[in-house]
């Protein structure tokens, strides 16, 4: 089974929209561009503001626990439901995330085995 695995990046708005232009103008020249999943910030601190430490610790849990529901998962992370269902539902949204729907619940699917963050110095 191949590794998946997503790059965060510390960037700018410029840096990000000439990422997007490169990809772009390869794409309209029929050339093949390699799929990357990049998830960038504008800066370290908004990075850490949205991947908590607990966010981090769902993201790994996720895909070792493999839980069924999320209320199993608030069970099992001894965190309150409230508050486990607004951080899946954050990186559902930042794409870490994928929920899927087995048996009329949801179930958090880690998308990723590995995280690569790039920060410049």
């Amino acid at each position: 089974m191949k590794v998946k695995n997503i790059t965060i990046k510390i960037e700018s708005l410029e840096e990000s929209g000439k990422r997007f232009v490169e990809v772009y103008n390869k794409v309209s020249k029929g050339e093949k561009v390699e799929p990357q999943d990049i998830l960038s910030f504008e800066t370290e601190e908004r990075m850490h503001q949205i991947l908590t430490k607990e966010r981090l610790r769902i993201l790994k849990a996720v895909r070792e626990k493999e839980p069924k529901t999320i209320y199993a998962f608030a069970k099992l992370l001894k965190r309150p439901y409230a508050n486990v269902f607004n951080d899946v539902k954050k990186l559902t949204e930042m794409g870490l995330l994928e929920l899927g729907k087995e048996n009329g619940s949801v179930q958090p699917k880690a998308k990723y085995d590995r995280i690569n963050i790039t920060i410049p110095l």
